[in-house]
């Protein structure tokens, strides 16, 4: 192609996609010129209809349910085309004769906006990448904005909701550099017209990157009038699980998912969101202890809806501060938390905010936030306890004050936990209806489970570690009034696995499932995890090895740990040795196997004993007081038959004796006051040095060798460094950091509950049980004296229970006695009063007389 006729071609394009602005443009004022009129709700007009196109944008997280798993759950096939007029005909926004009169120009604002995405999707590879830069087009701010509707945004706070993350960086690079500048580093002081101008810009140029070219069909989705989209208790799997096909789509490609989905919802007028429900660290080698330095970054490029806060991110300052600085002021509108507070010298106050509203294309739902009640080590943060958080005047204010539809609470408690019911309870009892549609969306205990809290009110939750994407449907208020009888099947919901063929095959089987978004994240995630050394191989296990199974299986990880790795790595081939711990101590299993690109990694490894939990030897106890500690600590899981005991013990108890005792640091909090139980007072718990973590990676390079190789390769990982977990003085000091020289060696102490919370102070510490005083108290008997102390105490208890039946003995032989001597005593005083006279009563007196003056004597009667 020549020269001019290069030009002529870019200047016809550049014609071309200016006509299709400016229609857009007038189409859309009028619309809300008439939507105005009409008094329709913000949520209809053009303005809410361009932010949701550039969110449509955002990157979002992942979905993957398979036909067959929504089948045996019974959920129905949803057409789209149906649900879409379904949805429409549900509305509460609009009447009869609104849906009558603004029919045509929807059906206009559709299709231009239609129209605009065929433009930009037909001819891509021959005509687009012809067009001209955006330089030599007209400048975009001479233009007016879309709708007008700019100072509506602002005082709806949705203006500035999208994360700066959300942004292509293949369409920043188009953009001016002066604008640029503008829209990055203007003051306050700037005129307020440019600073809209270019947001709405901004927002024409967000429809460009993401144009869905293929027809999406999703099956299987049960939508409604609220539509959420939910991840829980991710920690970190955010790559997914390479060993399992069912499980192995990682954010990138839920972030393709989200894409694909948003459209499907946008073009069917769903009111659609994407909720991360908090626990997003400790699971991985992306983030542990108080480094989550590599994590946060890739966080920030999911564009959340609302997120919730999980204790695991509150354990260490080192993370809070992070969080602080990166996180929350890229998602200051997404962040809620009502129970969560940041302490300082001034007082309290809410770490984020403790509500936020979410305003969709139709609907407002009422957000609220709340974490599990709990001590926390970090006195920098205090968990306000559920029940005084919904005794507040702000939560009543909210509920009576706010304009929404539905109310959504994001919980890290677990769905059939009572603090849901509290939270529920407390809602209904506060007049604002008692058909208000509640849903709680659950964590915490990483299962799969839902209930129904009231007929009105429903509770989800949606697994863990990235094995689960939920999915769930809510009515508004207008439906549940419209009807009454069917809040059952108003609240629907879906399970879904997190695989990317099953993703792909709920959009109807795309031929091209990733986006270029999407792949971008995929390809951050891998090279973060290459330049922690996270997929350095350390062995290749023979066979798998779960978590689930019960400890005597032959592919116990449980069993694996009793019998090779604790006489190993922990006992060191010591004969008494016995090491004790719980149960949840481990989060995964060993997957892996000597094929190619399926070998065990050091992030495999981390996924078993993600908390790198310290080792602690508690001295040399003796055999009889392990037994009666083992069977104490396991009573529950006994009575009801577990599959595994809550404590597993590892060793054998062949002979009596005193035993080498280890456990982690977790598990103190139960094993010491049960140790005290015992009558064995002197145990002084002491770190060895060594973590959960470590002692599994020495095990497996040591013991499963990959092919070809007499020795495995010794990987040193990037968080063997202590000083690399950001674990510092600032998890466990006082609020007065003056009062801590930094010179003083401090002693670390459990808190004043007696429970241990996970966290590793650097440094040599020993811990001592609460309640014991730093004077001199008499020794308790040493673990060897136990069987005579408990002998001695048996043969004082015998000898003052003989000493009592002697004594009852005696009372008993002197009440006998007495009884005895007091009958015969008792007549001869009878007698002695005057017992006569009592016969003599028993005759009549003057009968008498008469006998004795007529000298009458008996009459004798002769018996014949």
């Amino acid at each position: 192609m020549g020269c001019s006729g290069f030009s002529t071609h870019r200047l016809m394009s550049a014609i071309f996609l200016l006509i299709l602005l400016i229609g857009n443009i007038g189409a859309i004022s009028a619309k809300k010129k008439n939507a105005k009129s009409k008094n329709l709700r913000p949520g209809k007009t053009a303005a809410s209809v361009a932010m949701e196109a550039n969110a449509a944008d955002l990157p979002l997280g992942d979905t993957s349910t398979t036909t067959r798993e929504l089948d045996a759950i019974g959920l129905p096939l949803v057409d789209r085309n149906v649900a879409a007029e379904e949805e429409l005909a549900g509305g509460e926004d609009l009447t009869a004769e609104d849906n009558t009169s603004t029919e045509n120009e929807e059906a206009n604002v559709e299709g231009l906006s239609t129209e605009v995405g065929d433009a930009a999707g037909e001819g891509e590879d021959e005509e687009l990448e012809e067009l001209p830069p955006l330089e030599e087009l007209p400048p975009l701010e001479e233009l007016p904005p879309l709708d007008g509707s700019a100072d509506e945004e602002d005082e709806d706070g949705n203006a500035d909701e999208v994360p700066s993350e959300g942004t292509d960086e293949s369409t920043a690079e188009d953009v001016d550099e002066d604008e640029d500048e503008d829209s990055t580093d203007s003051d306050e002081d700037e005129d307020e017209d440019e600073d809209e101008d270019e947001d709405e810009d901004e927002s024409i140029v967000e429809e460009i990157p993401f144009v869905e070219t293929q027809t999406v069909n999703v099956e299987g989705l049960p939508f409604g009038d609220i539509n959420v989209l939910v991840v829980t208790d991710v920690h970190s799997h955010i790559g997914g699980h390479k060993h399992e096909r069912n499980r192995d789509a990682d954010y990138g490609d839920v972030l393709s998912f989200y894409q694909h989905l948003k459209h499907f919802c946008d073009e069917n007028d769903h009111d659609f969101w994407f909720i991360n429900n908090g626990n997003w660290k400790d699971g991985t080698g992306l983030a542990m202890g108080g480094n989550a330095s590599s994590l946060v970054p890739l966080l920030n490029q999911m564009p959340w809806d609302a997120i919730n806060i999980g204790e695991h991110e509150l354990y260490h300052q080192k993370t809070v501060e992070l969080m602080q600085k990166s996180m929350i002021p890229n998602f200051s509108h997404q962040f809620v938390s009502s129970n969560v507070h940041v302490v300082s010298k001034d007082g309290e106050k809410h770490m984020v905010k403790n509500y936020i509203v979410l305003k969709g294309k139709k609907h407002r739902v009422l957000v609220f936030g709340f974490l599990h009640d709990l001590h926390l080590p970090n006195p920098r943060l205090h968990i306000q306890s559920v029940e005084n958080t919904v005794n507040e005047a702000w939560f009543e204010t909210a509920l009576h004050e706010e304009a929404y539809d539905a109310i959504m609470v994001l919980a890290q408690i677990d769905a059939e936990d009572r603090l849901i019911s509290v939270i529920n309870d407390k809602i209904r009892a506060l007049d604002i209806g008692l058909d208000i549609p509640i849903q709680f969306i659950a964590g915490h205990t990483q299962k799969r489970q839902h209930k129904r809290v009231d007929e009105w009110s429903h509770s989800f939750q949606a697994g863990a570690n990235l094995d689960t994407l939920g999915f769930v449907s809510f009515p508004v208020n207008a439906t549940a009034k419209a009807k009454p009888k069917d809040a059952k099947t108003l609240f629907e919901y879906a399970y879904m696995n997190t695989s990317a063929q099953s993703l792909n095959h709920i959009l109807g089987d795309l031929d091209t499932f990733p986006t270029e978004r999407g792949q971008n994240m995929s390809q951050s995630i891998e090279d973060t995890r290459h330049s922690l050394g996270l997929d350095e191989v350390v062995a290749c296990p023979v066979q798998d090895y779960h978590l689930e199974n019960h400890i005597f299986r032959r592919q116990s990880l449980w069993g694996l740990w009793r019998k090779q790795v604790v006489p190993n790595e922990i006992c060191k081939h010591k004969k008494f040795c016995i090491a004790l711990v719980s149960s949840s101590s481990f989060r995964y299993g060993v997957r892996g196997s000597s094929s190619t690109g399926d070998e065990m990694t050091v992030d495999d490894i981390v996924a078993i004993a993600p908390l790198l939990e310290p080792v602690y030897h508690l001295g040399k106890i003796n055999d009889y007081a392990i037994q009666r500690l083992n069977s104490s600590l396991n009573i529950d899981s006994n009575n009801h038959h577990h599959i595994l005991p809550t404590f597993v013990m590892a060793g054998d108890l062949d002979e009596r004796g005193d035993y080498d005792l280890y456990t982690h640091g977790r598990d103190l909090q139960y094993i010491l006051p049960e140790l005290e139980r015992l009558f064995v007072k002197d145990v002084e718990p002491k770190t060895t040095g060594d973590k959960d973590t470590l002692y599994w990676l020495r095990y497996a390079q040591d013991t499963w060798l990959c092919p070809g190789k007499q020795k495995n390769t010794k990987v040193e990982p990037w968080f063997q460094i202590e000083k690399a977990l950001e674990l510092e003085k600032d998890d466990v000091i006082d609020l007065d950091d003056e009062d801590v020289e930094e010179d003083e060696e401090e002693e670390w102490v459990l808190p004043d509950d007696g429970v241990y919370y996970g966290y590793s102070p650097s440094g040599e510490h020993e811990i001592k049980h609460p309640g014991e005083g730093e004077g001199d108290k008499p020794k308790g008997p040493t673990s060897s004296e136990l069987l005579q102390q408990r002998a001695d105490a048996a043969k004082r208890k015998h000898e003052k229970s003989a000493k009592a039946r002697k004594k009852a003995l005696n009372i008993a032989g002197l009440i006998f006695g007495a009884i005895v001597l007091c009958v015969p005593l008792y007549y001869i005083g009878r007698t002695i009063v005057g017992e006569e006279e009592e016969k003599e009563d028993f005759y009549d007196r003057n009968e008498l007389k008469a006998f004795k003056k007529n000298k009458m004597k008996p009459m004798q009667i002769e018996l014949t």
